[in-house]
This record gives structure tokens, C-alpha cells and sequence, in this order.
């Protein structure tokens, strides 16, 4: 037979409201009574019915979460701090990452509506028109699903969480360039945001050093980045015309360093490196990475504190551009 909510209230002596408020982590309770609720609920193993649940209330307390990536450092530990900011708001996370395929966006966009869930994150999409997504889109906004966009998606109507790609790209190169650098390479995906070559370009502009084209590398959408770096590397040095590299991102980094040991090249002696994001790794890499820092932590709080008050708003919230500030870091390289 069945343990229901009913045989809860009945075995903790509460109201089956009280039951409810704490299984929806809504409103207050006192925590002696919080406590004999739980008790209850381990005692009868009570599971609480998802559908029945979502009936009531019209809402699944569900959000989708739409990465490019999850093999890239950055976006899976973003995803844990979204994870466990939503968890502690009531909410569970779905993740589905696209890996810029344009088909996969869209399936993945039509699951979340088949799933209903009640908000969804939008991490960076293919720059390519897309009539289905535009329509997919517009038909969630239609159904008042909250929506709101990560690192470079700039949709209409649509408020968006960032960060200061071109400062701090600016910030990297002016570094190298203050440690006495000029001849300083770029190795970047267009797909991590065309943003950090552009700091890159106005750095050496506004310090009056000529761009050198032949040392900048740039690629679109990759699987992977420490690959293309370390390729890319292989190709700066058979020019030799560099004695610092800035990286589009972490990955990328990773694939120079290892690519500059095998040859021989010493790091910083020889070759200066920086790179973005300052993803966990970065810390244990050897030498360890001087990088930009993308602070994780606040865009993840950020962008679900936006989402949730969207999804509480009665009439339509309004749209916002929201961009936190970055932060170098000095290490080895």
C-alpha cells in the first residue's frame, strides 16, 4: 500500500499543510517541528508523487540547463554551482549540453518543453540563423517559461548573465605587455567569444604595437581545446616570430604548455602564457597558469537569482544586460 502524506501527518501529529510546506521547502517552520517531519517521512519511507505534485502546483520544479560543453572544465563546474545554488532553493537541475549542433539544439529545447520545466539557462548557441530555435523560443516565452542567457547570447527580450570578456582579455595582454612583451601571440576559438580576441587586438592597438597576423590562430566551434592548442603551438613555433602567448581559454593553455615542454621551450623563461577562465586546473597544472578569472561562483548564484525572479514575477520582468567584472591571475607561466 501506498505511504502518503495523509499517514505522514498522521505519524509526526501535524496538519497535512505543514507536511506539504516542508516537502516544498515553502514558508517557515519551526525546526522541532521540521525535524519530526523528516523522522516521519524516513520512518514510512515515504516518497513524496511527482506528478500529483506538479498537478497542484503547475509547476515541476525543474530547470533546463543548455551548455555547450561539458567536457570543457569551465562549463561542468558552472553547472555544479547552478546545481547546488538551485537545490537549495527547491529546484533540480536537467542538463543537456549541444555542442553547437544545431539539431541537438533544438531537440533539446523541445524536451524541456516536454518536460515543462519551469525556467531554462541558456549557455552560448551557434551564431548561424536558426528559424526553429527563434521559433522555440518565442513559443516558451509565449508560455511564460522564464528564460535567461549565458556568455554572449544576446536574444531580444531576454535578460543575460556575462562577464567583461574584452577587459579582461585587455587586462591579460596588458600584463604581458608591462613585463616587457610586444611580440605576443593569440590562439582562440570564435566559439568562446569573439569578445577576448577583440581585447586582445584593442591591447596592442591602444599600446601602439603592431598586430602581427601570422601569430594569431583563431578556429570555430572545436571538440576539443587542449588539442587545438597544442597544435596551434606546434605552428607559433615553426614561425618564431613571439615571446608570449595569449590563450582563449584554459584548454587551449594546457594543450601550449604541453606542446612548448615537449619542445624544449621553458616557460616563462622563453615563452610567457596567460590564459581565461581559471578553471580548477589551472591551480595544478605545471607551471601553474597565470589566467583570467571568471568569477564561477557569482555567475551561478547570479543567473538563478535572475531566473527564479523572473519565474516569481507577475507581469513581465524587465530585460537586463547583467556583466560581472574578471580578475587576473598571477601564477607561473
Amino acid at each position: 500500500m501506498r505511504i502518503t502524506i495523509k499517514d505522514v501527518a498522521r505519524e509526526a501529529n501535524v496538519s497535512i499543510a505543514t507536511v506539504s510546506r516542508v516537502i516544498n521547502r515553502k514558508d517557515k517552520v519551526k525546526e522541532e517541528t521540521r525535524l519530526k517531519i523528516m523522522k516521519a517521512i524516513e520512518k514510512l519511507n515515504f516518497i513524496p508523487d511527482y506528478h500529483a505534485r506538479t498537478m497542484v502546483q503547475k509547476k515541476t520544479k525543474m530547470i533546463g540547463f543548455m551548455p555547450p560543453e561539458l567536457a570543457n572544465g569551465y562549463w561542468s563546474e558552472l553547472s555544479d554551482v547552478i546545481q547546488d545554488a538551485l537545490w537549495k532553493k527547491g529546484y533540480a537541475l536537467l542538463v543537456a549540453s549541444h555542442n553547437m549542433d544545431e539539431e541537438k539544439i533544438n531537440s533539446i529545447l523541445d524536451l524541456f518543453q516536454e518536460r515543462n520545466v519551469d525556467g531554462i539557462i541558456l549557455g552560448p548557441l551557434t551564431s548561424r540563423k536558426n528559424i526553429y530555435l527563434e521559433k522555440s523560443i518565442e513559443n516558451l516565452r509565449n508560455r511564460r517559461v522564464a528564460l535567461v542567457t549565458l556568455q554572449g547570447n544576446n536574444i531580444p527580450g531576454i535578460t543575460s548573465v556575462d562577464v567583461d570578456h574584452l577587459g579582461g582579455a585587455m587586462s591579460a595582454v596588458q600584463y604581458l605587455i608591462n613585463s616587457g612583451h610586444e611580440k605576443i601571440a593569440y590562439i582562440g576559438a570564435v566559439s568562446a567569444s569573439r569578445e577576448r580576441e577583440f581585447g586582445y587586438r584593442n591591447a596592442l592597438t591602444f599600446n601602439h604595437i603592431p598586430i602581427n597576423e601570422e601569430i594569431v590562430i583563431l578556429t570555430d566551434y572545436i571538440e576539443n581545446f587542449t588539442e587545438f592548442g597544442y597544435e596551434a603551438a606546434g605552428k607559433l613555433v615553426s614561425r618564431k616570430k613571439f615571446t608570449a602567448i595569449f590563450c582563449g581559454n584554459d584548454l587551449i593553455a594546457f594543450g601550449v604548455i604541453k606542446a612548448l615542454k615537449e619542445m624544449g621551450v621553458l616557460i616563462p623563461e622563453d615563452v610567457s602564457i596567460v590564459g581565461f577562465d581559471d578553471i580548477s586546473s589551472s591551480k595544478i597544472i605545471s607551471p601553474m597558469l597565470t589566467t583570467i578569472k571568471q568569477p564561477i561562483k557569482e555567475i551561478g548564484s547570479t543567473v538563478v537569482d535572475v531566473l527564479l525572479d523572473q519565474m516569481s514575477a507577475e507581469t513581465g520582468s524587465i530585460t537586463k544586460k547583467i556583466v560581472l567584472p574578471t580578475e587576473l591571475i598571477i601564477r607561473e607561466t
